[in-house]
């Protein structure tokens, strides 16, 4: 399988079952014919079709660590989430180039022919664009919670572009792309996948290296931090009196309301008398009798998703007013795409549902759903590093923080004795692992930078 399949294997009870292909495999169809190696000619073999995408993402890697090493960063690479700070790799060999223009549109936005931009709805965040053949597509440009795998959490992605209306465009010109994932290359040309934080390293042993532990500065965990978006629901009865509710794009703090209810009644007019106490009452008594759904978290609701499985009629004053604020901005972009799509599924933009929802065994998306209303809420807040986090080195160099220094208590080296050391691992950790390569790139990037200062200090 020499040329199809990478080394990356799984070490569970899936191994020789669960493969990893290389990122260019000799696969001559669709239908999965293979075209096997020659073991006496590797004149063919290159790096494209002896490693895979994580592999080639993280140089050096392959060539100079244990095998299961370099098998844990093809699994490090599937887990990538954004950083705050990130920096484009000083040593590559073009993969981050290349992975831009294969892994589809949902945080890449590749043309597919020569075109121009004939709309752009800036309340919708939805952009049209038309190719010379008459072909239409859509770049939905606002953000959207996706789910990470099985890790619990969301992300947001959202896409951005520097387009215009009447702009042209030529085929395989990147039309828009996520900024946290990708960056522009340095001539402007293309994007390069940026996932990597260029930070100063020293290794060096003490108690704060034991059992691979180790040690960094505050800085650093605050460049590393993360944006992680966590999901809040409440079901609501369709008679339930909403006295307030957060926005999207709001700020909220911890503890702080994202929604202030009272639950509903069958009888009208006990919930018209409700509603009447809730307008009349001093807001310090009308607080007791309220349910709250608070915030675990201090960010910004980035997204609010609705769906009610009953006639919009039947639903209180209250719920009716947000639920038709809501499906109105659903029904913009739905008017949009019908401009330019005979069915809005061709657009290849999928639409959150702007009218009663049918359950399905009476419930939607796992929830119990009933004659009621479902609201989620997701708030994005920033994750940042601390004792007791793992952290990696470049390569599958895991390490659990021990301690976090301020920046004015920072190590530093004689050397350069202004810039501190952000971080500190044990060379015991490194011999254990197998994982020679990150010397290499050490040294490499100590040659680059500093070469690259020394210049500038004589361009003065």
């Amino acid at each position: 399988m020499e040329g199809i399949l990478a080394a990356s294997s799984t070490t569970g009870f899936t191994v020789g079952v669960n493969r990893t292909l290389t990122y260019n495999a000799n696969v001559t169809s669709n239908r999965g014919y293979l075209k096997p190696g020659n073991l006496e000619n590797t004149t063919d073999l290159n790096m494209g079709n002896l490693l895979s995408v994580g592999e080639i993402t993280v140089p050096l890697s392959s060539a100079h660590d244990s095998a299961m090493r370099v098998n844990m960063v093809t699994a490090q690479q599937k887990q990538s989430i954004p950083i705050k700070n990130t920096n484009r790799r000083l040593i590559t060999n073009g993969s981050e180039t290349a992975l831009s223009h294969i892994i589809g549109d949902d945080f890449v936005f590749i043309a597919k022919e020569d075109g121009s931009v004939i709309e752009y709805d800036e309340k919708s965040q939805l952009m049209i664009i038309e190719y010379k053949s008459g072909l239409k597509e859509t770049i939905n440009l606002a953000p959207e919670s996706v789910k990470n795998g099985g890790g619990g959490f969301y992300l947001i992605n959202q896409l951005t572009t520097e387009l215009k209306v009447g702009d042209k465009f030529k085929k395989n010109q990147i039309l828009a792309k996520n900024d946290k994932y990708f960056k522009d290359t340095i001539d402007g040309s293309d994007v390069e996948y940026s996932m990597e934080h260029l930070t100063k390293l020293a290794i060096y042993a003490g108690d704060f290296t034991h059992e691979d532990s180790s040690l960094v500065t505050n800085k650093l965990c605050e460049d590393m931090s993360s944006e992680i978006t966590m999901k809040k629901q409440k079901v609501l009865g369709k008679n339930a009196n909403v006295d307030f509710i957060v926005k999207k794009g709001q700020t909220i703090k911890t503890g702080e309301p994202l929604i202030v209810f009272e639950r509903g009644y069958d009888e009208q007019e006990v919930n018209a008398m409700l509603s009447k106490i809730a307008d009349e009452l001093e807001e310090e008594i009308t607080r007791l009798s309220k349910n709250q759904l608070t915030s675990k978290y201090t960010g910004v609701v980035d997204d609010i998703k609705i769906y009610y499985t009953c006639e919009l009629e039947e639903l209180s004053p209250s719920l009716q007013k947000i639920i038709k604020s809501y499906n109105s901005e659903i029904t913009t972009k739905e008017k949009l795409l019908k401009k330019y799509y005979d069915n809005t599924i061709d657009s290849n933009i999928i639409l959150d549902p702007n009218k009663k929802v049918e359950p399905i065994n009476g419930k939607v998306k796992g929830t119990n759903l009933v004659d009621s209303v479902l609201i989620e809420f997701y708030v994005t807040y920033q994750d940042k590093m601390n004792v007791g986090d793992k952290i990696s080195y470049s390569t599958a160099l895991k390490s659990i923080i021990s301690r976090v220094v301020a920046d004015d208590e920072a190590p530093y080296s004689d050397y350069r004795k202004d810039e501190p050391i952000d971080a500190i691992m044990s060379y015991i950790s490194i011999q254990a692992r197998m994982c020679s390569s990150i010397y290499l790139e050490l040294y490499c990037n100590k040659v680059l930078i500093e070469l690259k200062r020394q210049i500038a200090e004589l361009w003065k």
